[in-house]
C-alpha cells in the first residue's frame, strides 16, 4: 500500500510541476510578444554617396546619427527654412537633407553634395562616340542628340528616371531605350573616367557611352600615395585630395602642398602648387621631390580594375588608393 501510495503521490507531483511548467512558458512567451521593437518606428535610415565616399544616415524626430569614415556622429536637429538641418555640438559637423539630395560639412570640411544610393543627379549627363551622341536631364525632360539629329532634341519624361535606371520612352525618331549601370567607364577618346556605364538604342542607333561627373569620382576622399613611377613609398605616407571648389591639398610625407585643378576636354590639369618649407629626413625627402616633380607633369587620370587612382604624367605616373 506504501508503494501504491508513493507511487500516486509521485505521480500528482510530477502532473502539478510540468503544469507549472507549462504555465511559465507561456508567461514567457506572452512577455516575448508584448516587448517593444528595438528600433524606434519615427527613424529613417539612409545610404547617400557624397561623391565617391559613402555615408548612412538614421534620422528622428530632434536627431540623427552618421555613419561615415568608420565613424558614429551624433548631431541635433537645428531649425531651418528648408529640408531637414542637422549639427553636431561642437558645430563642425552639419548635414542638411533636402528629399534626395543633402550638404554635408563633415568636420569642418564641405563635401560634395550627396545623393540618395541608387539614384542619379538631377543634371545627369551621358556622351559617346563613334558614333557621337549625347543625353542630358534638365528639369524633368530629357534633352538628347544623335547623328541622325542636327539639332539637340527635347522629350518630356512621364514619371521620375533618377530612380530607375531603365530609361524607355517614344520620341521623333523612333523608341530609346537606355541601361545606366554605375561602374566605371573610360571615354573611348580621352580616357578620362566617369562613374556611370550607358548602353542601348536610340531609334535604329546603338549607342554606348559613359555618363555622370569625372569630378565625383577623386572627391570626397582622401588619396594615399602607394606608387610613384612604379616604386612603392614604403612607409612614407603621402596624400592628396581634390575638393568641391577646385582647390587640390595634400601632405608629401613631411611637408602639406595645396593649389588648384581643373578638368578639359584632354584631361585634368594641376595649376602651380605651394607647399610650406619644413626640413625632411633623408629618405622623407627623396620621395617629396619625386612626388611634387610628378605631380607638375600630370595631364591624365585613370581608375584601374581594383579602384585605384592612377595620375598619368609624360614620363610617369602617380598611384594611390582612396581612403
Amino acid at each position: 500500500m506504501k508503494q501504491i501510495s508513493l507511487k500516486m503521490l509521485s505521480a500528482a507531483a510530477l502532473a502539478v510541476l510540468m503544469s507549472a511548467c507549462q504555465t511559465t512558458t507561456e508567461q514567457s512567451s506572452a512577455q516575448s510578444i508584448e516587448r517593444p521593437p528595438a528600433v524606434p518606428s519615427n527613424t529613417q535610415t539612409q545610404d547617400w554617396f557624397c561623391a565617391r565616399l559613402p555615408v548612412s544616415s538614421t534620422a528622428g524626430r530632434s536627431s540623427m546619427e552618421l555613419f561615415v569614415r568608420d565613424q558614429v556622429i551624433s548631431l541635433a536637429s537645428v531649425e531651418s527654412a528648408s529640408g531637414a538641418l542637422y549639427r553636431s555640438q561642437d558645430g563642425t559637423t552639419e548635414f542638411w537633407n533636402k528629399g534626395d539630395e543633402a550638404t554635408l560639412t563633415l568636420e569642418g570640411q564641405a563635401l560634395p553634395t550627396c545623393y540618395v544610393q541608387g539614384k542619379l543627379p538631377p543634371n545627369f549627363e551621358a556622351r559617346g562616340n563613334e558614333p557621337f551622341w549625347s543625353i542630358r536631364f534638365a528639369q524633368g525632360s530629357l534633352e538628347y542628340q544623335t547623328p541622325s539629329t542636327q539639332s539637340v532634341s527635347r522629350i518630356q519624361l512621364e514619371q521620375p528616371f533618377r530612380s530607375q535606371h531603365v530609361l524607355t520612352s517614344n520620341t521623333a525618331d523612333g523608341s530609346l531605350a537606355l541601361n545606366i549601370t554605375r561602374r566605371v567607364c573610360h571615354d573611348s577618346m580621352t580616357g578620362l573616367p566617369f562613374p556611370y556605364e550607358v548602353e542601348g538604342t536610340i531609334g535604329q542607333q546603338s549607342v554606348k557611352g559613359c555618363g555622370g561627373d569625372t569630378q565625383r569620382m577623386l572627391q570626397g576622399v582622401e588619396w594615399h600615395v602607394s606608387e610613384i613611377n612604379g616604386n612603392s613609398t614604403g612607409s612614407v605616407i603621402a596624400t592628396i585630395s581634390f575638393l568641391p571648389d577646385g582647390r587640390v591639398v595634400g601632405q608629401t610625407g613631411c611637408n602639406r602642398f595645396f593649389g588648384e585643378y581643373r578638368f578639359s576636354g584632354e584631361g585634368l590639369e594641376l595649376g602651380q602648387l605651394g607647399m610650406t618649407r619644413r626640413a625632411c629626413m633623408t629618405e622623407v625627402g627623396r620621395i617629396e621631390q619625386l612626388y611634387m616633380q610628378q605631380l607638375e607633369r600630370v595631364i591624365g587620370i585613370e581608375i584601374d580594375s581594383v579602384g585605384a587612382l592612377i595620375l598619368r604624367g609624360r614620363d610617369g605616373s602617380i598611384r594611390a588608393f582612396a581612403l
